[in-house]
């Protein structure tokens, strides 16, 4: 499959950091936060949606200087051993893929709707052997047939941690959602080279991604966009535009957070 075109960069902007956190460009966003009373806070915020009424109020922009509501901004993954298959962004994005895929090719479609007819004429020759009059009250669909089936990513119980999320990761590319990948504490389950593949395969199908971390890490991803906030509250911007990961090197960027009571 071809490289998808990036998205236009999504800017998160907090009252305690320096600087607002660029999602959506070239790079895996990251911000790893050493307190965990603020990790805690942070996390909460930014998956309840709820922006300027979110425990740590936080507004979202898009490049061209538009404000993006924040319950559109995300699609959280808050439990890689339990990915959200079903969430409405994805499920109702596949069928509607398929849908727009059978419109745009003859062949496909006249096949669907040959069989389709033949379904529709058994049923009725079952029918004629009953005495009322029998037949469909909603007008056949793609989407409705998807449903009605359950069609969907064939997970396995026997499939890796690893192999599950390289999956997922290939279905929002497929269905290309608008929402950033909100992923919680990524970094504890897979190894450094799972990482880097995971990485790459986020930037190569230009998904928008964002990971908190509280676990302090020394190791810097290859086209990786971290903001640190250590135990002091001090804030550390670290970018890497290298793919081979390296040992991390940043700055003191403000001490936003030093009026926050935890």
């Amino acid at each position: 499959m071809p490289a998808l075109e990036g998205r236009p960069v999504m800017l998160i902007s907090f009252s305690g950091f320096d600087h607002p956190i660029a999602c959506g460009d070239a790079n895996v966003s990251v911000i790893q936060i050493s307190n965990k009373a603020l990790f805690a806070r942070i996390c909460q915020s930014l998956i309840s949606g709820r922006g300027e009424g979110a425990v740590e109020p936080y507004s979202i922009w898009g490049e061209d200087g538009a404000e993006i509501l924040p319950s559109c901004a995300f699609l959280p993954v808050v439990n890689v051993f339990d990915l959200p298959w079903k969430h409405k962004s994805l499920s109702g994005g596949l069928y509607k893929q398929f849908e727009e895929h059978l419109l745009a090719d003859e062949d496909d479609r006249r096949l669907i709707r040959q069989l389709n007819e033949q379904l529709e004429s058994a049923v009725a020759q079952i029918g004629f052997q009953y005495h009322g009059e029998y037949g469909f009250g909603i007008e056949w669909s793609l989407q409705r047939y998807l449903n009605a089936f359950g069609f969907g990513v064939e997970v396995s119980p026997n499939t890796s941690l690893f192999d599950n999320l390289i999956h997922f990761i290939e279905l929002v590319a497929d269905i290309g959602i608008s929402e950033t990948l909100l992923f919680v504490n990524l970094k504890t389950f897979f190894t450094e080279k799972e990482l880097a593949e995971l990485y790459r395969r986020l930037i190569f199908y230009g998904i928008s991604s964002l990971l908190l971390e509280n676990h302090d890490a020394v190791i810097q991803y290859g086209f990786e966009h971290k903001i640190v906030v250590d135990q002091h509250f001090l804030q550390y911007e670290v970018i890497c535009q290298s793919e081979s990961p390296s040992s991390a090197q940043g700055r003191i960027c403000s001490n936003g957070f030093g009026a926050v009571t935890f």
